[in-house]
């Protein structure tokens, strides 16, 4: 896999070339941020002592922020003290009235031909004579153009310096490569209005902070400061007789800044998308992205007769792929996990855009950690059967957020690969690049209400009512919350010992072993009650019963993060209920199961959405991804246990010349959340 250098991933695939590539300031810069944070830290640590009167944390501050403050003088001292620079360095005269030189001298002895990076191809050429024939990059007659070369190779070689191959000549690059080139010229020598005028007219801010960097570099490279927006940095470097700040020896690449692994990001990205397109077919892309409609996806209603099992399209449960393989991870090669499965037939009869085909299936998967994901064309005519998980998948997604506090119970053993099954309906209506997000909730409201804030009132009077009924699903629950918290109290106690006092530190110890022995009690007898079932009059007050005694003041201290209302429990067991089979979902009391399956059909505040505007939560993904079709967005949805960061959504994005190709192996995803 190719190596990505941006803010959130800076080269994860090559550690060692991430070392290799940061200069010594950026070293100072950051040993400076740690040493901040570490003084912070120490602050805040002396005010909390102070305030639990502890005087053994007051000297542990101390001693760290006055360790802080020794070294952060070191570092500064070493930062104030030059760093040595060959002898090979530029020279170059000031500009005369009316013209540019064409050459100048560099100090030992050899000329520089600004002719030399007048043009991409020139400079490209230049690099490739400055990386075969100089030990110091940097220094010879095309200044930076070493970046055009070294961004071709190895991006061509994966990022790794050990598989860099000769250069190829300019004439032999593929025209992508040769787009990159371009653009990767105009961050070095150009001016910030071409640069902006590049990236903002057409492939937005995939490149925005590719190119916008590389053009900062190119500054820092030449030590310029920032000037009239139309004067490009060649210009520049002429009128003000700039010499690089740096060189660096090409077998240590030390010294390079950022410059090559922002030239070698530019590159990826054209060869990805197959090369630059024009301004106008630019628009032509974002104007037919506008015009295309949404298609909502939300929860079919479980009271209505719908074919429950053989619902052909779904969210969870298993996929059916026919004869394709389980998606796996490129890496680790790790069985991702199943989303959703949507049938293509019903997306074009509800009026779904054409751009999809007119039948089969599309399966979406995603990895553990939700960086990539896999979407697969099953272009069938009838229904495949079900495809049963890898034998090596177990649940070992995340998602950025945390899934409960009893996830194993909630959400099955770690060999139960899939998460909750429920069919679903399509809908045409949903958020459009031309609406506002009140007109897309009114087009939605019209098929199924949307809850703004969680759980509704009717759910809440429910589980909170004294009359609520128990069943087999809340007492495991609460066994299973209590086998977590039986299992960290002796952890806690040492944690607490450093600043309770000691009467209460003797309090704890003397409460742990009845503590635990209070949760074996209520693991062993929850454990004899069928998981779906009602409980009987006799077991539903001995819950209520443990609930007492779980509240005891002894018991504190232990259930600290817990949420053992059983208010809470029960929200829990009317969801799981809501995913299971018809049998189990008829055990719930008729009031509920009527707001289930009318007004829960739909994640509390945003929706599951095909094409149209995705939410743009922290304003990213929207702008990475201006010119792309947003094909999929799922939304943090608590009842399909997708508990997406903060409130999260994750969105799958393709291309247009991609998706009329069917190459679904481009598509790509992001996240974000609050």
């Amino acid at each position: 896999m190719s190596v990505k250098i941006n803010s959130q991933n800076c080269i994860r695939e090559n550690s060692r070339w991430v070392f290799a590539l940061f200069g010594t300031s950026d070293l100072v810069r950051f040993v400076q941020a740690v040493l901040a944070a570490v003084g912070l830290a120490s602050i805040g640590v002396v005010f909390y002592a102070w305030e639990i009167k502890d005087p053994r944390d007051w000297g542990l501050a101390f001693g760290a922020l006055a360790i802080t403050l020794v070294l952060t003088v070191i570092v500064w001292v070493l930062k104030a003290f030059p760093r040595p620079k060959p002898a090979t360095t530029i020279s170059i005269p000031e500009k005369s009235a009316g013209s540019r030189p064409s050459s100048a001298k560099r100090t030992s002895g050899s000329t520089i031909d600004f002719t030399a990076v007048e043009s991409p191809s020139n400079a490209y050429e230049s690099g490739k004579k400055d990386l075969k024939q100089n030990d110091y990059l940097g220094a010879a007659p095309a200044g930076p153009s070493f970046a055009l070369v070294m961004g071709v190779s190895l991006t061509r070689c994966g990022g790794d310096p050990a598989k860099f191959q000769p250069p190829p000549s300019y004439g032999e690059l593929s025209k992508p490569e040769k787009d990159a080139v371009s653009l990767i010229y105009t961050g070095l020598f150009g001016s910030a209005r071409d640069v902006h005028e590049i990236i903002s007219s057409i492939h937005g801010a995939k490149l925005f902070e590719p190119v916008f960097m590389l053009f900062k570099e190119a500054e820092k490279y030449w030590g310029l400061k920032s000037a009239d927006p139309d004067t490009s940095i060649l210009q520049r470097v002429i009128e003000e007789n700039r010499q690089p700040v740096q060189v660096f020896k090409k077998t240590e690449f030390n010294g390079a800044g950022m410059i090559v692994p922002y030239a070698m990001q530019i590159v990826e990205i054209i060869v990805e998308e197959g090369g630059m397109p024009s301004v106008e077919e630019s628009k032509t892309t974002r104007a037919e992205i506008k015009s295309t409609e949404p298609v909502t996806l939300l929860r079919a209603p479980r009271l209505n007769g719908v074919f429950w099992e053989g619902a052909r399209s779904w969210f969870g449960g298993l996929p059916r792929l026919g004869n394709q393989a389980w998606p796996r991870t490129r890496k680790t090669k790790t069985p991702m996990a199943f989303l959703t499965q949507i049938d293509l037939a019903h997306f074009r009869e509800i009026g779904g855009s054409d751009l999809l085909p007119a039948d089969g299936w599309l399966a979406f998967f995603l990895d553990g950690d939700g960086r990539e994901c896999s979407v697969l064309h099953i272009d069938s005519v009838d229904l495949p059967a079900r495809t049963p998980p890898p034998p090596d998948a177990i649940r070992n997604w995340h998602w950025f957020g945390r899934h409960g506090v009893a996830t194993d119970f909630l959400y099955g053993p770690p060999s139960k690969f899939e998460l909750p099954y429920f069919p679903i309906d399509l809908i045409k209506a949903g958020l459009c690049s031309n609406s506002d997000i009140q007109t897309a909730i009114a087009s939605i409201n019209m098929h199924a209400p949307l809850q703004m804030n969680g759980p509704s009132k009717t759910l809440v009077n429910e589980a909170t009512s004294e009359t609520a009924i128990f069943f087999g699903h809340t007492a495991q629950h609460l066994a299973a919350v209590l086998r977590i918290a039986a299992g960290k109290t002796g952890d806690l106690i040492k944690k607490k010992a450093k600043y309770v006092s000691e009467e209460q530190r003797i309090e704890l110890e003397q409460a742990e072993p009845r503590f635990i022995s209070l949760c074996q009690e209520i693991d062993l007898w929850s454990n004899a009650i069928p998981l779906y079932s009602i409980l009987p009059t006799e077991d539903a007050e001995r819950l209520k019963e443990y609930f007492i005694k779980l509240q005891a003041n002894e018991f504190d201290g232990f259930m600290q993060g817990n949420r053992l209302l059983k208010g809470n429990l029960l929200l829990s067991t009317y969801f799981a209920f809501y995913a299971s089979s018809d049998d189990v979902f008829r055990l719930l009391p008729k009031t509920i199961q009527s707001e289930l399956s009318e007004n829960r059909r739909l994640p509390a505040g945003h929706w599951h959405q095909m094409f149209g505007a995705g939410f743009d939560i922290q304003g990213n993904a929207s702008f990475e991804h201006a010119n792309d079709h947003m094909l999929l967005q799922l939304c943090y949805d608590d009842i399909m246990g997708w508990r997406f960061g903060d409130v999260g959504v994750f969105q799958f994005w393709i291309s247009p010349k991609n998706l009329k190709k069917r190459r679904w192996d481009k598509v790509s995803v992001t996240f974000e959340g609050h």
